[in-house]
């Protein structure tokens, strides 16, 4: 996720030619964002720097989920605290991170080098490709999650006093733990993957019609 992550920072970075930045990501476990990936921020802001769903400038993006500009912020009746968040990131600009509905964070961009303002067809473009960057990541972190579970599941296979062994659509052997190789006098190497017709008839044949 975060090698993910990087590269989307510095696909933006590249196309605004931006003095600074700074990526808030959502911590599922604290429910706050925190930075982390920066370019030109002060140590200290990236360390101190935290906001939650309820912080004005989240609470913004979540409820309009588009790009927050100076054009933008000028419609919100009371900006100084939208104001406030974002001169604190040094952002001009603020991008969110949308995944299934879900705001998983967001990317404060500051001036361009050349002082040139954003145009409305960059910060739709910036949008897009913060869209892909969000879904991206979430793809990344379902994978680990799903290799977490699956880890878990083959430790408690593993450990269990019952012989276990399953198959798939294939017919082909997904799982021979320990105790199911033992009681069938098989390899549990060589078992995995193989067909199940390898299993001691008349067990095999029997799975097998």
């Amino acid at each position: 996720t975060e090698d993910l992550l990087g590269a989307y920072c510095d696909a933006v970075h590249e196309m605004t030619q931006c003095v600074n930045y700074c990526l808030l990501w959502q911590d599922a476990n604290a429910r706050e964002f925190r930075i982390i990936r920066s370019e030109g921020m002060p140590p200290v802001v990236e360390e101190m720097c935290h906001m939650s769903l309820t912080d004005p400038l989240p609470t913004w993006l979540l409820r309009n989920r588009g790009v927050l500009t100076r054009e933008a912020l000028a419609q919100v009746a009371d900006g100084t605290a939208i104001q406030r968040d974002l001169d604190m990131l040094g952002g001009v600009v603020a991008i969110p991170l949308f995944s299934q509905s879900v705001l998983r964070g967001f990317l404060a961009v500051g001036p361009k080098v050349l002082g040139t303002p954003y145009q409305p067809s960059e910060a739709e473009a910036l949008f897009v490709l913060s869209a892909n960057a969000a879904a991206g990541a979430r793809q990344t972190e379902l994978h680990r999650e799903l290799e977490a579970r699956n880890n878990y599941i083959d430790q408690v296979l593993w450990t269990m006093e019952s012989g276990i062994v399953t198959i798939n659509l294939d017919a082909k052997i997904c799982v021979c733990n320990p105790n199911a190789a033992r009681v069938l006098r098989l390899k549990q190497e060589g078992a995995i993957g193989r067909d199940l017709r390898v299993l001691p008839s008349p067990l095999g044949d029997y799975l097998y019609s």
